[in-house]
């Protein structure tokens, strides 16, 4: 119930962050700027998640308990709120009518229908379903890759409950995986530039992620957890710097008063993915970790998912072109 909750505010925010952000570029005639100023904001936020797994780690250290991470939480997103009153009216946008509840549901019919008659964003979507669905599904067995790799460190048993060695480890290894990205994000536009546009960085990428996926797979095969890791940070520094090249990519199909509506479907569109490519997969590794009897070797449908993903993409790509 309360990720239910979680995940309907998160499609409200998601798009509506970014289209305040596109608008203030429209307003500053800097909308060739797309890219590198929402690569700094996206690099913001994961700083803020670099500083919150340090803080989280130590206080299942000092607690011994989870459970006081999400009460603390409240705390960052309270203050979020007045931070919100102090938002310009003008970041609003433009609207071809009044807001309404039925306005609200034209919109999202309008963008829907165009998200799938126009050619263009229709190929964008599925791009984004597959990268950041997939990303969103494999990602998260980091932290059980990270479990098995606490428990099997002789140097942390001293003194230390199984929880407190997984929140060290999970603690120090995310908190440099969001530094990690949040510079990756940052540079997004210099790789951009250098390319040529995002079109040709977007492509770049997805080469990338095939050869990080495949090395990941074998890694897990030949059970070297610290690999498998490094694998992992590297995924992540992949999808922050596609992350800023494919909004912008969406921002120049839409019209400004469409915006939000058709980033919170791209949005939407990437959780509807995630949320079938999960169960297969998590039955997948399940029998894989109890046929590797906890070794990082049950891991590897994780990477062969990532594979085949960048794979068809790949070939995709190529026969369009």
């Amino acid at each position: 119930l309360a990720m239910f909750f979680f995940a309907v505010g998160d499609a409200f925010r998601t798009g509506t962050h970014k289209a305040m952000i596109f608008e203030w570029l429209r307003l500053e005639n800097r909308l060739d700027e797309r890219t590198r100023v929402y690569g700094f904001t996206r690099s913001w936020s994961k700083f803020g998640s670099a500083i919150s797994a340090l803080v989280a780690a130590a206080l299942v250290m000092i607690s011994g308990s989870f459970s006081i991470i999400f009460w603390l939480s409240v705390v960052p997103y309270v203050l979020n709120l007045v931070n919100f009153l102090g938002y310009p009216n003008s970041l609003e946008g433009v609207h071809e009518a009044e807001p309404s509840l039925s306005e609200a549901v034209r919109l999202t019919g309008r963008a829907l229908k165009e998200s799938v008659t126009k050619s263009r964003l229709r190929r964008l979507l599925i791009e984004s379903m597959m990268m950041e669905g997939g990303f969103k599904v494999t990602a998260g067995y980091l932290q059980p890759v990270l479990k098995t790799l606490a428990l099997g460190l002789p140097i942390l048993t001293l003194g230390l409950a199984p929880d407190q060695r997984s929140a060290l480890i999970i603690g120090v290894v995310y908190s440099f995986y969001f530094l990690v990205m949040g510079f990756a994000s940052q540079r997004a536009h210099r790789w951009a530039e250098k390319l040529g546009g995002e079109e040709q960085l977007t492509r770049l990428i997805w080469g990338w992620n095939f050869v990080v996926f495949l090395l990941m797979g074998l890694t897990m095969l030949a059970g070297m957890p610290v690999l498998v890791v490094v694998a992992f940070i590297a995924l992540g520094m992949i999808q922050n710097t596609f992350r800023p090249a494919q909004i912008t990519r969406f921002n120049r199909e839409s019209s400004p008063e469409m915006g939000a509506t058709i980033l919170s479907v791209e949005s939407q569109s990437n959780s509807l993915a995630a949320a079938a490519m999960a169960p297969p997969l998590g039955w997948m590794v399940d029998r894989g970790v109890q046929a590797a009897e906890l070794n990082v070797a049950g891991f590897w449908p994780v990477a062969a998912l990532g594979a085949a993903i960048s794979a068809m993409v790949l070939v995709f790509r190529l026969a369009r072109k």
